[in-house]
């Protein structure tokens, strides 16, 4: 779970798909302090780490599983392995049927026989038994296991497709040899910003209409920051085509086309920021893997190939935004400081390292550049050495070049990859930590206050075959223990109430 002594909203921000729906489940049915305390009183030690992540004290996950199979066995509750539910039928109260001993949830069992190697075919294979049982009430706890989904839709839910979530990102062109990330495996940036631009759907079907005169346009569907050039491009073509609107019908259809062009500038904007940390595939860290969260179906759409921009000094724009000397941020901020280190140390390389600094400790910060103890005045740089080295090449600025031969267009050049470096993505890596999908059953398909269906009376959902996913830290786990407890109690009162009335 993620640390109880932090705000509410904060926890739930953490939530790309589900924070809204669970605002009450945290708030008042199962709370991130109720899930501690649930541990606790029953043994288990819990540290909170750096990042707010917490865990059992003695750093082993048997621990947990443990104390929830001696929970459950406490309770009366039957644990029953090697079976698997292959299907489930609801039968309503008013269906005809002769046998009425037991509920209405008819749920088909197989047995797995000695010669069976997997649980995971769809169907029984030959060998095993099946039998079938009834149950008053049913709880879906499977995860993001494929079949569980398949019940659900049975027992008539929407799935929302799952999707990978909580991915690294590779960038195999940038890590190979001559790519500008080669030989940085490793290296830690203490804070970026990853930002993803992906054109909407209605944008994309006005792509394929227009003629190949609109083509030139300069922008692509992943383009963040258009340059000078490009915008002063646009402003040239504008310009044109308000000069050839002179009459009637040729009017009317260029004021169309003209709508086509604004629809076109519609674009959904994902940014993420977090340290972020250079791999031997790409990018990580938790920026990149926020970004994966956020933007998950975003990514799946494009087939997990695109452009992301890095902001790599994003905590400088906000320290001079709000700093007593005022300024603004964005690339002219960025140009004017870099500038002015040409007139205060002109004699200083400029590979040499980043001039950037940042005032106070930063939480992640690389052991590479100048340490918290050093000038000026107790900052850090905001980028380290040899990733500084590796941007100033990339910016086309010979390495012996000082400051105070710097040009303005290698400083225009340098401010616009540290603040939009283009990030080739590649394709989806692999987050070992943790696996989670985005999808699952239609959050306005379950009554949230008890977790139960309102398409099916008597089903109850909690965990990942809802749709509810968080970002790495301990949220997949908290959404768990609370659906998972709220889910535990409607089933029962549920069944109470039933017998009550019969």
């Amino acid at each position: 779970m993620h640390d109880r002594t932090k705000p509410l909203s904060e926890i739930l921000a953490s939530y790309p798909r589900g924070g809204r729906e669970l605002r009450g489940t945290y708030a008042a049915r199962f709370t991130p302090d109720d899930a501690y305390e649930w541990f606790a009183s029953r043994g288990v030690s819990l540290k909170t780490e750096s990042d707010g992540r917490m865990f059992p004290s003695t750093d082993d996950s048997s621990t947990i599983v443990n104390v929830i199979v001696r929970a459950a066995s406490d309770a009366g509750a039957k644990l029953r392995t090697r079976e698997r539910a292959e299907r489930v039928e609801y039968r309503r109260d008013d269906d005809d049927d002769d046998d009425d001993d037991g509920g209405r949830f008819v749920v088909t069992l197989s047995s797995r026989s000695s010669s069976s190697s997997s649980y995971d075919a769809p169907s029984p294979p030959s060998g095993r038994v099946e039998r079938e049982e009834r149950f008053d009430a049913l709880i879906l706890a499977t995860g993001s296991f494929p079949h569980g989904h398949e019940i659900a839709r049975s027992l008539g839910h929407v799935i929302v497709d799952p999707v990978p979530s909580l991915f690294t990102l590779d960038a195999k062109d940038l890590v190979a040899d001559g790519g500008t990330f080669h030989g940085l495996a490793g290296v830690a940036v203490p804070w970026a910003r990853l930002t993803l631009v992906v054109d909407d759907d209605e944008a994309e079907a006005e792509d394929d209409d227009d003629d190949d005169d609109d083509d030139d346009d300069g922008m692509t569907t992943t383009s963040i920051h258009p340059s000078v050039e490009e915008r002063s491009s646009a402003k040239l073509a504008d310009a044109d085509a308000d000069k050839t609107q002179t009459n009637g019908v040729r009017g009317k259809k260029k004021k169309k086309k003209k709508k086509k062009k604004k629809k076109k500038k519609k674009a959904t904007t994902i940014s993420q920021e977090g340290p972020l940390l250079i791999t031997h595939h790409g990018v990580s860290g938790p920026a990149a893997l926020r970004l994966s969260a956020f933007a998950a179906r975003e990514f799946h759409a494009v087939g997990y190939r695109c452009e992301v921009r890095v902001h790599f000094c994003p905590k400088w724009e906000e320290g001079r935004m709000s700093g007593k000397g005022g300024g603004g941020g964005g690339d002219n901020a960025l140009v004017d400081a870099l500038w002015e280190t040409t007139r205060s140390m002109p004699k200083r390389r400029v590979s040499t390292g980043c001039p950037l600094f940042v005032k106070g400790r930063m939480e992640e910060a690389s052991d590479e550049g100048t340490s918290a103890g050093d000038s000026p005045k107790s900052s850090l740089p905001m980028i380290p050495k040899r990733l500084w080295s590796a941007l100033v090449q990339h910016s086309n600025i010979p390495s012996d070049v000082i400051w105070g031969d710097a040009s303005k267009s290698m400083i225009r050049s340098l401010a616009n990859n540290l603040s939009a470096f283009p990030l080739l993505v590649t394709s989806k890596g692999i987050f070992k930590e943790e696996f989670v999908t985005a999808g699952g059953v239609r959050l306005n398909e379950v009554q949230m206050s008890d977790m139960q269906s309102k398409v099916t009376p008597g089903l109850f959902m909690c965990g990942e075959v809802l749709d509810v996913d968080g970002v790495t830290g301990g949220f997949n786990f908290m959404g768990c223990w609370s659906t998972g407890y709220v889910a535990g109690e409607g089933a029962v009162k549920f069944c109470l109430d039933d017998q009550l009335l019969e």
